[in-house]
């Protein structure tokens, strides 16, 4: 699991969306599997309302998802764009949404760089996943921030591009930017 996975699960009890890559990845898939990661296709949307109908099971029951917007991992240094369709959900049920940003701050003591995005913290790409995790043993302190940056009422939007718009704007303004990037 992602850093921010654990340190979200710390403070909101929740299930996550990932990919059914994910899920067919060694080791990880089971971690995925063990934290009962709910699955989507994101290489094909020909089961989307499928998808967005067991997700939406779930928050009827009563449970938090969280939704990475990027729909990928990246190499932190900047936001990628945000993708709608997982969305739906909350337009469909009128649910509230809740918009995070995790912020790193410092690694071993010093600021943290562009450098130590792409090689110290993030995993992102074809990297493997073993050698990250074996280098994120060798940080010896990262701290980071969590920021609870805003909630949207589905309801106060007529297309979900536009409340992911907002999201992202809002998400983008919390975000640490590297200039020299």
């Amino acid at each position: 699991l992602r850093l921010f996975n654990c340190l979200f699960l710390s403070k909101v009890p929740t299930l996550f969306v990932t990919s059914l890559e994910m899920k067919n990845t060694p080791f990880l898939g089971w971690i995925t599997q063990i934290g009962e990661c709910l699955y989507v296709n994101r290489r094909s949307h020909k089961n989307l309302n499928q998808e967005i109908q067991v997700i939406q099971d779930w928050i009827n029951q009563g449970f938090n998802v969280l939704i990475f917007p990027e729909a990928t991992t990246s190499d932190g240094v900047k936001l990628k764009p945000f993708k709608s369709s997982l969305l739906q959900i909350s337009q469909n049920g009128n649910i509230p949404i809740t918009a995070y940003c995790l912020k790193y701050l410092r690694l071993n003591s010093e600021k943290v760089s562009p450098t130590d995005m792409l090689n110290n913290i993030c995993w992102y790409e074809n990297a493997a996943f073993l050698p990250h995790l074996f280098k994120q043993f060798m940080n010896k302190i990262v701290h980071f921030e969590l920021v609870e940056v805003d909630q949207f009422q589905s309801s106060e939007y007529t297309e979900r591009k536009s409340l992911v718009s907002r999201i992202e704007t809002s998400i983008s303004k919390e975000y640490t930017v590297f200039d020299s990037y």
